[in-house]
C-alpha cells in the first residue's frame, strides 16, 4: 500500500508538469534544469521497505507451500520376517591368513642346473621335478662301481671252488690246516668287498635319482632360488613351496575370551572378499606378555574364489563369541545400515517406515542379532525388516512392499 502511494504521488507531479513544461526542445531542458526535484520519486523509509519485503518472502513461501504434494510417495522396498532366537554375543578381532606348509626344497647332491622347470608362482603337483642338475660324472661313477663290482664277483666265485677243494684235501689231511683257514677267510673278505661295492652302486644310482629335486607336496612356487647353470652343494635352497590346498588363520584374543571359544567348533570369518568359516584347531598355550593375547588358530577349507582365493598375509576378521547366550532378534545382515555412526534397521510399521536404532550383538551366517536401543516396541519376532530400498527411507513415509525380483 506504502509503494502504491508513492508512485501515485509522483505520477500526480509529472501531470501537473506536463502542463506548464514549453514545447520548445531548450525550453524544456532549461525548465529542467531549473526544476532538479521535480521528476525524482520520493524515498522510501528504510523499515517500509523491509516490511515489504518480508510480505512478499511470505507470500511467496506460502504460495510454494501449496504448490507441493501433501506427502512423500510411498517408497517401494523388500522386506523380511524377523525371528526371536537366542545366540551368543560376539567381537570381530583381526586375524592373518597362513599357509599351513611352507618347505625350502633344498639341493641333495652336488650339481650343475641344466634344466630349470618352474618359475615363482608356478603351480606344481607332487612328485613333479623342479630342477635337472648334471649328472655326467655320477653316471661315469656309477658305471665304474658296477664294473668293480663284477670284476670282483668274479674273484669271489673263483675263491669259493679254491675254498671248495681245500675242504676236500683236508678231509684227507692232504692239505695243510692254515692253507684251509686262508681260502676260507678270502671268500668271506671277497664277499664283503662284493656287498661293499654293491652299496656303492646303489648309492651311485640314488644320487642320479636326487638330481633332479622333486616338489614335495601340491602347492604353488613362492620364490625361486636357484638359476639354470648355477653349481649347487648339498643344502642349496632350489625353491620355496607352499602348499595351499587350504590354509591356516592366527588371530590374538584376550584371555577373558578362551573360555567361550569351543574347541573344534566353527567360527564365522570374512576373508578374500566373502565370508567363510574356519575350524578351532588349537589354542596355542604360549600368550604374548606385551599385549596378554594367546594365538587363536583355525583351519580354513574354503580358500577358493570369486572374488578371490586365500593366500599368506590376507586380513581375516574373525566373529569370536564373547560371553554366554542372551535373546536377541535375528534379521537379515542387509537390514541393519550404518546410518550417522549408528546402527539402524527400518520395520514396517502399519505400513509406514519406522526407524530403530539397534546394537549389533552377534553376525551368523547371513544374520544378524540385534538389540533395540531405542524404540523397541516395533522390532518383535515376526515383523516384516526392510532389507532393501532402506537406504532412502524417512521416518513415516508410506512404504510399498514388492517381491524381492521386482525392480527398485
Amino acid at each position: 500500500m506504502t509503494l502504491g502511494i508513492c508512485f501515485s504521488h509522483a505520477r500526480h507531479s509529472l501531470l501537473q508538469a506536463s502542463c506548464i513544461v514549453p514545447h520548445s526542445s531548450y525550453a524544456k531542458v532549461a525548465f529542467i534544469m531549473r526544476c532538479p526535484n521535480l521528476f525524482r520519486i520520493p524515498r522510501i523509509p528504510y523499515f517500509v521497505f523491509l516490511h515489504c519485503a518480508c510480505l512478499a518472502c511470505l507470500a511467496l513461501t506460502a504460495a510454494w507451500a501449496l504448490a507441493q504434494p501433501p506427502g512423500a510417495p510411498p517408497a517401494k522396498v523388500v522386506t523380511e520376517k524377523a525371528v526371536a532366537g537366542r545366540i551368543n554375543p560376539t567381537q570381530t578381532f583381526i586375524g592373518t591368513v597362513y599357509f599351513p606348509e611352507v618347505a625350502k626344497v633344498a639341493a641333495e647332491v652336488s650339481g650343475r642346473v641344466e634344466t630349470l622347470d618352474i618359475e615363482t608362482g608356478s603351480r606344481v603337483k607332487q612328485g613333479q621335478r623342479l630342477v635337472a642338475l648334471s649328472t655326467d660324472i655320477a653316471a661315469k661313477e656309477l658305471e665304474s662301481s658296477r664294473a668293480s663290482h663284477q670284476r670282483l664277483l668274479s674273484q669271489l666265485e673263483i675263491a669259493r671252488i679254491e675254498l671248495g677243494r681245500m675242504e676236500q684235501l683236508i678231509k684227507t689231511r692232504t692239505v695243510a690246516m692254515q692253507e684251509y683257514d686262508q681260502a676260507r677267510f678270502l671268500v668271506q673278505r671277497l664277499e664283503r668287498e662284493a656287498e661293499s661295492l654293491e652299496a656303492s652302486a646303489d648309492l651311485l644310482q640314488i644320487k642320479l635319482q636326487k638330481a633332479q629335486p622333486t616338489a614335495p607336496f601340491d602347492g604353488v612356487v613362492l620364490e625361486r632360488h636357484a638359476g639354470r647353470g648355477e653349481w649347487l652343494s648339498p643344502g642349496t635352497a632350489i625353491a620355496t613351496i607352499a602348499r595351499d590346498d587350504y590354509v591356516e588363520v592366527l588371530v590374538e584374543l584376550p584371555a577373558r575370551m578362551l573360555a567361550f571359544v569351543p574347541m573344534g567348533g566353527e567360527l564365522r570369518m570374512t576373508a578374500g572378499g566373502r565370508e567363510r568359516a574356519g575350524t578351532v584347531i588349537a589354542i596355542i598355550p604360549a600368550g604374548n606378555v606385551a599385549t596378554r593375547t594367546f594365538p587363536l588358530k583355525l583351519h580354513v577349507a574354503d580358500v577358493g574364489g570369486p572374488p578371490m582365493p586365500l593366500v599368506q598375509g590376507m586380513e581375516a576378521l574373525v566373529d569370536v563369541p564373547s560371553g554366554d547366550q542372551v535373546d536377541a532378534v535375528l534379521v537379515p545382515r542387509d537390514a541393519v545400515i550404518l546410518t550417522q555412526g549408528r546402527h539402524v534397521l527400518w520395520v514396517n510399521a502399519q505400513g509406514a517406515a519406522a526407524p530403530v536404532p539397534v546394537d549389533v550383538l552377534a553376525y551368523k551366517g547371513r544374520q544378524a542379532a540385534v538389540r533395540a536401543l531405542e524404540n523397541g516396541g516395533v522390532l518383535h519376532d515376526g515383523v516384516d525388516v526392510v532389507i532393501k530400498g532402506n537406504e532412502r527411507l524417512r521416518p513415516g513415509q508410506p512404504l510399498d512392499i514388492v517381491p524381492a525380483s521386482a525392480p527398485q
